[in-house]
């Protein structure tokens, strides 16, 4: 379960608004510039699709602890697969919930250390298509290797994002990168990461009882009148 904790705070910590996000939808001009800008740096499709990842990567992890374990699922290939079938919807169930406190706590950050003008220009970025490519990068780099230090994490994201750019999108990627709006949102990197850290730490703490539990029973189902 620990290293469970670890993938899903290091990949979430791995997306601070200086490395980018996956698509969103863009909103309507009835929503505010800062809430437009959370919803970009944190669609729910994309954040629940990486803590699918991380949780399928923690638990490959874990399961490679125990010797025991690997005799055990050597013997029974599918069921890690079952487990993870069994287990995984409850823990995606639990972070759609709490999505919007991290989307609130995303919001006081951005609040409280961007310009208005920052803002728009941040989401202006974020929601044209080198931003988007940017973001769905990024999202799609991380989460599948929780043994990796939230470094490495980072600098994979980056390779994934430089390798997918072509020539047209540098124009906007280095015009973004040399305004006050993306040296505003690096400078907010370390509360993003700690405000990420806390919340996926608080989602797992809340439901691991249950996952054990599940994770227990999903395996004496499946091995059941196997030998």
């Amino acid at each position: 379960m620990k290293k469970l904790i670890a993938a899903m705070a290091l990949s979430l910590a791995g997306l601070a608004p200086a490395q980018a996000r996956d698509t969103a939808p863009v909103a309507s001009a009835a929503v505010k510039p800062i809430d437009q800008l959370v919803a970009l740096l944190l669609p729910e499709d994309s954040l629940l699709a990486l803590g699918a990842r991380a949780f399928d990567a923690g638990l490959t992890e874990e399961l490679a602890k125990s010797p025991r374990s690997v005799e055990l699922h050597a013997r029974h290939p599918g069921l890690k697969a079952h487990i993870s079938a069994q287990v995984r919807p409850v823990l995606i169930k639990g972070m759609r919930a709490g999505l919007p406190e991290l989307r609130r706590e995303m919001r006081a950050i951005i609040a409280e250390g961007m310009t208005a003008t920052e803002i728009a220009d941040s989401v202006t970025f974020f929601s044209s298509p080198t931003g988007e490519k940017v973001r769905t990068q990024v999202y799609a780099s991380v989460g599948d290797k929780p043994s990796q230090s939230e470094e490495q994490m980072k600098a994979a994201a980056m390779s994934a994002v430089m390798a997918s750019l072509k020539a047209e999108d540098y124009p906007a990627l280095i015009a973004f990168g040399a305004s006050p709006a993306a040296a505003k949102m690096q400078s907010l990197n370390s509360k993003i990461s700690a405000a990420s850290r806390a919340w996926s730490k608080r989602i797992i703490d809340k439901h691991a009882p249950k996952l054990r539990v599940l994770a227990v029973k999903a395996t004496a189902s499946y091995l059941k009148g196997r030998s």
